[in-house]
């Protein structure tokens, strides 16, 4: 099993088939202006990239550093494409992120970050009514993370809850309900789009 895939050759750390969802649901939602919080290798970004140019739109994405080779080159392809990518710590840049909520259309926030649930409690204060904001590595039910990769396997401790038999076929668990239910309450968010992107690791919320 792998946790990578591409988009011709750019690759993502994604499951096989979120482009395909993306699509669909960028095409539903319509969003003006896409934020980004962490591009990785830059698969993801530059398909979002290519949606943001093909149809118009405004499309940020921010990181802390290039922390890999092939992030160099997705950075010019989203640059070829006129769109931006901002190296800095997203925290310290709060203000200027709040400003790109205040625009009539709607706006898409994506939390794949180094912290996604801070990421879900600062940026969803400045969201509007049908905002959507995301995050990755989302598992309804917390559990550990693996305790090491064999031959790229991961290996889990044994999980103690018989009641709840994890999803392993994304061994990464940041985000879940438990620890998210409070910013929901909080700012009247609602999940959305849990058939499309779940299986994805992806939870998807909107400003009611």
């Amino acid at each position: 099993m792998t946790y990578d895939y591409s988009f011709f050759g750019f690759v993502m750390q994604q499951k096989k088939g979120i482009l395909d969802q993306f699509s669909e649901f960028l095409i539903q939602e319509r969003p003006q202006r896409i934020i980004e919080i962490g591009m990785g290798y830059g698969g993801l970004s530059i398909g979002l990239a290519l949606y943001s140019y093909l149809n118009n739109i405004d499309y940020t994405t921010y990181d802390i550093e290039l922390r890999h080779g092939i992030a160099e080159r997705s950075k010019e392809v989203i640059e070829l494409l006129g769109k931006k990518l901002i190296i800095a710590d997203i925290f310290e840049l709060e203000d200027e992120m709040a400003r790109l909520y205040q625009i009539d259309g709607k706006v898409l926030t994506l939390c794949d970050g180094g912290n996604k649930i801070k990421e879900l409690d600062i940026f969803s204060k400045y969201m509007k009514p049908n905002d959507i904001i995301m995050a990755h590595d989302y598992h309804a039910v917390y559990f550990p993370p693996p305790v090491e990769f064999i031959n790229n396997q991961p290996i889990f401790a044994k999980w103690p809850n018989v009641d709840y038999i994890p999803d392993y076929s994304w061994p990464f668990c940041e985000v879940y309900d438990s620890a998210i239910q409070y910013i929901i309450d909080r700012e009247k968010l609602e999940k959305v789009y849990a058939k499309l992107f779940e299986e994805y690791n992806w939870v998807c919320l909107m400003k009611k």
